[in-house]
């Protein structure tokens, strides 16, 4: 028994439908009986034996859809890897656009781990970060902070707010910029010269929110993965910065190199509370900025798609 099936496609213009109907024939063991064009030029009929499974016959029609000309519909998720094999041999590059904001969207969500991103999210990336979308889902994350921190009256000496510092509160996109948006390999040689320069721009919603915390008050530590070494440097990006006394700049100690982030970080956040400090809330750009145990603190994920820091 056949089925027909319709379905619209960009354009015929200089496709074989009868050469790509025999290559799927070919592909899927189909037993096949014709693909012609209707009436309309948008739209193909397309005839498929029952026998195919549901998988076969929508890799099927996605692989003829392409070749018909149509580079901007999403892969199915179950035939990405055929797909995308078979169309890199016949020269065909496909949109990623979905593909890489479902990778972004779950690396923030730390459902992907250790990930670098795909050389072909790159120009994705880069969209994202300079084209409004980051600037905007930034200053959300630290409206999100200031909401609950204007909830609390704080004691004066003892409410704190832990920042991260890159990609926090200074930002590091003119580093990622030359480096492909974090597709080449880190290189700490190459971001320690950066960095030492002291010239990174700031994170103005997190100085809003610096200087809000400030007048009301409130105890601020900046707690870094940079080691001890860059202590003069880094206050001065600080400083340059606007972000002026605070309570203390924490760094990485040379018995603490072996820690991973995550763990480093959490030491450190329970040594405030050891010294009388509650921690109410917690910033940062990775998850390793914010994860472990904490009495009080509220973690508030700030954006960042150009690298992953366990």
């Amino acid at each position: 028994m056949e089925r027909v099936g319709r379905f619209s496609v960009n354009s015929t213009r200089g496709r074989s439908v009868d050469r790509t109907w025999k290559l799927l024939c070919l592909l899927f063991s189909v037993s096949c009986l014709a693909a012609v064009v209707a009436a309309s030029e948008n739209d193909v009929l397309l005839r498929v034996n029952e026998k195919q499974s549901d998988m076969e016959k929508e890799c099927a029609v996605f692989l003829l859809k392409v070749r018909l000309g149509d580079t901007e519909s999403e892969v199915p998720h179950q035939c990405q890897d055929m797909v995308r094999t078979y169309l890199e041999e016949e020269g065909v590059k496909l949109s990623v656009k979905k593909e890489c904001a479902s990778f972004v969207t779950n690396g923030e969500l730390n459902n992907i781990q250790g990930w670098m991103p795909p050389p072909e999210c790159e120009a994705y990336i880069a969209s994202y970060m300079e084209k409004g979308q980051y600037e905007a889902d930034v200053y959300v994350a630290f409206s999100a902070a200031r909401s609950y921190l204007q909830s609390i009256v704080p004691t004066e000496g003892v409410d704190a707010v832990v920042f991260d510092i890159d990609d926090t509160v200074l930002s590091c996109l003119p580093y990622y910029q030359l480096h492909h948006y974090g597709v080449d390999k880190f290189q700490k040689a190459l971001f320690n010269a950066y960095v030492s320069e002291s010239k990174q721009p700031v994170i103005k919603p997190a100085l809003s929110l610096y200087e809000e915390l400030q007048r009301n008050k409130w105890s601020i530590f900046f707690l870094t993965g940079r080691d001890e070494e860059s202590r003069s440097y880094t206050a001065k990006n600080l400083q340059n910065a606007g972000y002026g006394n605070y309570t203390e700049l924490i760094l990485r100690q040379p018995d603490e190199e072996h820690l991973s982030a995550s763990v480093y970080k959490s030491n450190r956040r329970a040594e405030l509370e050891k010294k009388g400090y509650r921690v109410r809330a917690s910033l940062g750009d990775q998850w390793s900025d914010l994860d472990g145990i904490s009495s009080w603190a509220r973690k508030f994920k700030v954006p960042n798609p150009m690298y992953y820091i366990y």
